[in-house]
C-alpha cells in the first residue's frame, strides 16, 4: 500500500546505500526526473553545474561503478514506484483526499516559481491525511552562514527562466513557513537561519507533543536519509479540521 510520496525524485544511481535502504520499497511513490539516455552537450552541462557539483557528480559515478558494477541505473528505479513528472499549476497529484501520511522533497521546490509552489503545497494537503506531513527541503538561499548566499540566477544567469534547473525562488524559512501556513499546514521548521544571523538545529524526536498523533513516526524521526543536510528544512503537519 502507497502512503509516502518524493517530489522530484532524481538520479537514485547516486543515493548512498542507507538512503536508498529507505526509499525503494513499495510504501513509496516517487514523482520526478526519468532517467535519461540522452548526453547533455557540454555548454549545457557546464551551464546547469557549478564546479563544486561537478565534481560531486563524477565522484559519485565512480562510487557507483565500485559499489554496484553492472547494475544498471534504470533497475533502481524498477524497484520501486515511480512515475516520470512535470508540475504545473494544473497538474494534480494522483491520489484520492487523505491518502497519504507522509510527503518528502529534497532541492525541488527551488525550481518552482512561487504561485506554482503555492498550487503543489495545496495539493500536497489535500492528499495528506489529517495528522500527515510534508517535509520540505531547499536551499537556504539568502539568510545562511556556513556558505555564501546562492547567487542570483543559479545555477548560472544565462540559463533562461524556463530551464529545469533553475533555480526560481530563493526560500528564506519566513517565506517557506508562510506558504505552509498558507496552505493550511502548521509549519515546523527544523534547519534555518534567522536573519540575525543564528542558525537553529531541531532534532523531530525531540519534538514530542508538536508531532503527537502523526503517523509514520519512522520517517519524521530520521533525518539521516536527506542528501544535502545543511539545508534550510521545515515539515508541515496537517490538523484535523
Amino acid at each position: 500500500m502507497i502512503t509516502r510520496l518524493q517530489l522530484g525524485t532524481s538520479r537514485f544511481e547516486y543515493f548512498e546505500p542507507h538512503v536508498l535502504e529507505r526509499f525503494l520499497d513499495k510504501s513509496w511513490m516517487h514523482y520526478g526526473e526519468a532517467p535519461s539516455t540522452r548526453p547533455t552537450p557540454v555548454v549545457e552541462y557546464l551551464l546547469e553545474n557549478t564546479p563544486r557539483q561537478i565534481v560531486l557528480r563524477n565522484y559519485r559515478k565512480l562510487w557507483r561503478r565500485v559499489t554496484r558494477p553492472g547494475e544498471p541505473a534504470s533497475a533502481l528505479y524498477e524497484r520501486t514506484n515511480f512515475v516520470p513528472w512535470n508540475f504545473d499549476k494544473a497538474s494534480r497529484l494522483g491520489f484520492e483526499d487523505g491518502a497519504l501520511h507522509f510527503i518528502f522533497s529534497e532541492h525541488f521546490f527551488e525550481h518552482l516559481f512561487f504561485d506554482e509552489a503555492m498550487a503543489l503545497f495545496s495539493e500536497c494537503h489535500r492528499v495528506l491525511a489529517p495528522g500527515g506531513v510534508i517535509r520540505t527541503v531547499v536551499p537556504d538561499a539568502d539568510l545562511r552562514r556556513d556558505e555564501d548566499p546562492e547567487p542570483l540566477g543559479f545555477p548560472s544567469r544565462l540559463l533562461p527562466w524556463d530551464h529545469p534547473a533553475k533555480h526560481k525562488t530563493r526560500w528564506s524559512v519566513y517565506l517557506l513557513c508562510e506558504a505552509l501556513r498558507l496552505a493550511g499546514f502548521e509549519p515546523v521548521p527544523l534547519r534555518y537561519w534567522d536573519s540575525a544571523g543564528r542558525l537553529t538545529e531541531k532534532e523531530p524526536s525531540s519534538l514530542r507533543d508538536t508531532y503527537a498523533g502523526t503517523p509514520e513516526p519512522e520517517l519524521w524521526r530520521d533525518l539521516s536519509f536527506l542528501r544535502r543536510p545543511k539545508s534550510l528544512i521545515v515539515d508541515g503537519i496537517k490538523r484535523a479540521g
